[in-house]
C-alpha cells in the first residue's frame, strides 16, 4: 500500500471513528481512549486535527476497522440504531455480564476481534 492510500484510508477511518464513537455511541474523549487503547493526549488529537495522525499505525488502524465492522453488523442485526447502541451498554452473558463496550476496553486490542466476530455471526 503506498503512503498516499494508506493516508487516504487513515483519514477515512478517522472521520468514521469519530461518527460512530463520538456520535452514534456517545462515548466521552477518555472512553474513546481506553477503547482504542491509546494515551489521552494521543485520543484528543486524533479526535481534533485528522491532519496531525493522518496516517494510523497498523494496530490502531485494525482497532479502528473492528469498531467500524462492529457498528455496520449491529446496524444489519437490529431495526434502528437505538437498539444496536442499547445491545452495546447491555450486561451481557457473553461476556461475563459486561457490557461490549466494557468487555472491549478491558482488552482492546483481543476483545474488539471476539465482539466484531459474535455481531459479524449474528449476521449469517
Amino acid at each position: 500500500m503506498t503512503e498516499s492510500t494508506a493516508e487516504k484510508l487513515s483519514t477515512v477511518a478517522i472521520k468514521l471513528l469519530k461518527f460512530v464513537l463520538l456520535d452514534e455511541w456517545k462515548l466521552s474523549q477518555d472512553k474513546v481512549a481506553e477503547l482504542l487503547n491509546i494515551d489521552a493526549i494521543t485520543c484528543k488529537k486524533l479526535l481534533t486535527d485528522e491532519k496531525v495522525l493522518s496516517i494510523l499505525d497498523e494496530d490502531l488502524l485494525i482497532r479502528v476497522s473492528g469498531i467500524i465492522n462492529i457498528y455496520k453488523a449491529l446496524r444489519g442485526i437490529f431495526m434502528s440504531q437505538e437498539q444496536a447502541n442499547k445491545w452495546l451498554f447491555k450486561p451481557n452473558k457473553t461476556y461475563d455480564e459486561l457490557s461490549a463496550i466494557e468487555f472491549m476496553i478491558q482488552n482492546p486490542n483481543q476483545n474488539i476481534p471476539v465482539v466484531m466476530n459474535d455481531v459479524k455471526s449474528q449476521l449469517r
